[in-house]
């Protein structure tokens, strides 16, 4: 049987926040914008709130090169490119093949794989395109 898990008002408004964006904010650019709806939300409810969330694995985690952790509210299997000129985290979708060959890579080293979090760190194709012109 499936936890069921308690809505409150905060939660659902963090959860909307994160669900309406594309990027992947820290728990303080959400608390800017769950604070224009609910202005009296401490920034502290929302640390707590997008932890659990993330411990229910209803949203990720996600720790960039900088140590900066953002939350995706994107819970399916994906890897992530950092871009180190604009900090931007871009989701990358691999096909099925590629995604159960890394996983049996390191299953043939003896491991036990329970969840991937694969983070590519680099330059984005935005930025590599403004540096062409």
């Amino acid at each position: 049987m499936a936890k069921r898990i308690r809505q409150s008002k905060q939660r659902d408004a963090i959860l909307t926040a994160l669900r309406n964006t594309t990027t992947h904010p820290t728990a303080e650019a959400v608390y800017e914008v769950v604070r224009k709806e609910i202005p009296g939300i401490s920034l502290g409810t929302v640390y707590r709130n997008l932890n659990f969330l993330a411990d229910e694995n209803m949203i990720r985690r996600v720790k960039s090169f900088d140590n900066n952790v953002h939350f995706d509210a994107n819970p399916r299997p994906h890897y992530h490119m950092m871009c180190e000129k604009c900090g931007r985290i871009i989701d990358l979708f691999p096909d099925e093949d590629d995604y159960h060959s890394l996983i049996q890579f390191v299953e043939k080293q003896g491991h036990k794989v329970d969840y991937t979090s694969v983070n590519f760190v680099g330059i984005c194709n935005d930025c590599l395109k403004k540096e062409e012109n």
